[in-house]
């Protein structure tokens, strides 16, 4: 993973800064406080938060605040095409992706 993100490793030039990235924790790293959206959240309104925030995916939280999901912009394509046409298998294959 880290390879694709640096052109660096695994040459001479690989710098200190590329290796110490490979020992860095998740929580260094994450998101602290993440735009979410709760499970009433309209697919229009998470599809615009997607938009504003410029991010891929949205956690879906419940009443409780617990994440029950996470809503990726291909989530939200899927609704906006198949939604608008005739959702027959022969059209468009199996779901799932």
């Amino acid at each position: 993973m880290l390879v694709s993100l640096s052109p660096f490793v695994g040459t001479e030039s690989k710098r200190q800064q590329d290796l110490d990235q490979q020992e860095k924790k998740v929580s260094e790293i994450m998101t602290k406080v993440p735009v979410r959206v709760d499970r009433s959240t309209s697919v229009e309104v998470a599809s615009i938060t997607l938009l504003e925030h410029d991010i891929a995916c949205l956690p879906v939280v419940g009443d409780d605040d617990v994440i029950e999901g996470i809503m990726t912009w291909k989530d939200i394509l899927k609704v906006h095409v198949y939604e608008s046409e005739p959702t027959s298998e022969s059209a468009y294959g199996k779901s799932g992706c």
